[in-house]
């Protein structure tokens, strides 16, 4: 029994592995969640209308499932001229760094083709958010924005490319400001 080396018949400790050796593990689990949230945000949960216009040729490419109709057409011809005119109501906005001092009076009429495609027009939810698409390009620019031609032509033109993003039917050709008044204090 003396002979015996010491620590012989000891077990020695387990070798015991850092938290830096479960790093990789780490950091692959977080990249598997990520992109799991990422693919449910984006894919289910607010599952977004996919638009986009090509401004200069007038041909609106869109894919359209809020609007309800079975199967959007995949590319609208090109109108030169409106074959019907949708009159809007007057509205009135505050423009944008006005702080409240400056409002806009403005009436709009939207020129649109073909005429048959007016009943998609004239739907509750869409007129609603024509309303809304307008009211927020004429609080978006300042007054200085709104007083001379090219500004009031670039309204239109802007008018004209946000609400061609989503309608499936119908096009809007032309944009008619009848009214645009604004009062500014001096």
């Amino acid at each position: 029994m003396a002979d015996e080396t010491p620590g012989a018949d000891q077990v020695p400790p387990p070798k015991t592995r850092s938290l830096l050796g479960y790093l990789p593990l780490i950091i692959l689990v977080l990249l598997l969640q990520a992109g799991g949230a990422y693919y449910l945000i984006d894919r289910v949960l607010f599952r977004k209308q996919r638009a986009s216009a090509a401004i200069g040729q007038g041909v609106v490419e869109t894919l359209a499932e809020e609007t309800g109709f079975k199967d959007p057409p995949d590319m609208l011809p090109r109108y030169d001229d409106p074959e019907d005119v949708l009159d809007l109501e007057e509205m009135q906005t505050n423009p944008a760094a006005s702080q409240g001092n400056a409002v806009v009076f403005f009436k709009v009429s939207l020129g649109y083709a073909p005429a048959k495609a007016g009943e998609e027009l004239k739907r509750p939810d869409v007129m609603a958010r024509i309303k809304d698409d307008v009211l927020s390009v004429f609080s978006s620019h300042t007054p200085e924005m709104m007083d001379q031609p090219d500004d009031k032509r670039a309204i239109r033109e802007e008018i004209k490319v946000r609400l061609n993003a989503y309608l499936t039917r119908a096009q809007i050709v032309d944009v008619y400001l009848q009214k645009v008044l604004l009062q500014v204090p001096q």
